[in-house]
């Protein structure tokens, strides 16, 4: 019996770091899209059907197995919607796996007891720990009391129910101890990942995520004949802003411009920070005119901006932008960021606060 249950235990941790690794971009939430949380109850049920199918046959009609640590996370992570459905399929195939008898019909109501109570505990506000416990041990006593009901022998069920224990809660601290490290692993993954690609201050894309997403935009737009505009932008001053207010004051104004330009994510295709005080705005099929519009009104919309400094004081703050458009400004895509920075040079050496193209 032992040995059975090593091996079911096996067969459940294969399970679990399978169906981390699916989940690992999107993560498992209650509040998680509709398609991911049934995605969630369907492989839920799968879990549960493979364990099953490796369970130890304790008695005629009676098995044993780990199935409920399937259920269990389901509800964990996913909430009431994908455990019922994993309650419904592997019910489904307990009952074609075993057949129906007279005692056949109070494993199913078993096991949508523990799916449906699982699924509530999911959705009270108890802190994670102790959720998990209370479904762990609710989950036992339920499947102890059928054990009782379906097993003549009593004092094979006691048997039965002792072995069920004892192996439920060494695995379950296993278990329990390989999700903490698993949920763990993803988060600094996914933070790592963010910090690849985003700018630590702004909030944006950095320089390198700016260059690879660059490079795709432009294979698009010959690809498909289309517009294509780079917007670059530069603080004025931004030297003396950090000489007289220190440079605590000069990441507060790159974090304030950061969250402006962010504001406008919805009408520009990329907004990256491409280096100290410099940004990158990408435009896709938009015209000349359209393209000066937008970095006149986005100019103004910084002159007017109230940026302040660490102790709070209001401080003034412009931008220089230049423009270059492809096809209408210059003739050769490959030449966008190069003209573009003559642009911004230019705007810089003819006054400052004003727009180049």
């Amino acid at each position: 019996m032992w040995q059975e249950l090593f091996v079911n235990a096996c067969i459940l941790i294969t399970i679990i770091f399978i169906v981390s690794q699916l989940f690992k971009n999107s993560g498992i939430y209650n509040t998680s899209p509709l398609k991911i949380r049934l995605k969630l109850g369907i492989l839920g049920g799968i879990s549960a059907i493979i364990l099953i199918h490796f369970s130890i046959e304790v008695s005629p009609n009676v098995i044993m197995d780990l199935r409920d640590f399937s259920i269990i996370l389901t509800a964990f992570f996913g909430g009431m919607l994908p455990v019922v459905i994993t309650g419904v399929i592997t019910t489904i195939y307990r009952l074609l796996y075993k057949g129906i008898s007279e005692t056949s019909f109070l494993v199913p109501i078993g096991i949508m007891a523990i799916s449906i109570g699982c699924g509530a505990l999911s959705l009270t506000k108890l802190n994670y720990i102790w959720k998990s416990v209370l479904m762990f041990f609710y989950s036992l006593i339920i499947r102890s009391i059928i054990y009782f009901f379906v097993i003549e022998d009593k004092e094979a069920a006691l048997k039965v129910v002792l072995v069920t224990w004892i192996a439920s809660i060494m695995i379950g601290i296993g278990v329990y101890y390989l999700v903490l490290y698993l949920v763990a692993s993803h988060k600094v993954l996914k933070n790592l990942k963010k910090e690849s690609t985003y700018d630590y201050l702004t909030g944006l894309n950095n320089t390198r995520s700016f260059s690879r997403k660059f490079s795709e935009i432009k294979q698009e737009t010959n690809l498909n004949h289309r517009k294509l505009t780079l917007m670059i932008i530069d603080i004025d001053h931004f030297k003396h802003v950090n000489d007289t207010y220190g440079h605590e004051t000069g990441d507060l104004v790159l974090k304030q411009l950061g969250r402006l330009l962010r504001s406008y994510r919805k009408e520009y295709s990329l907004i990256s920070r491409i280096g100290g005080e410099e940004f990158a705005i990408i435009l896709q099929n938009t015209s000349r005119e359209e393209a000066y519009d937008k970095a006149e009104t986005l100019r103004k919309t910084v002159m007017t901006h109230k940026f302040y400094n660490k102790d709070g004081k209001k401080i003034k703050i412009t931008i220089s932008i230049g423009l270059a458009v492809y096809p209408e400004t210059l003739s050769e895509i490959s030449k966008l960021k190069e003209t573009a920075d003559l642009k911004l040079y230019e705007a810089k050496r003819t006054g400052r606060n004003k727009v180049c193209i």
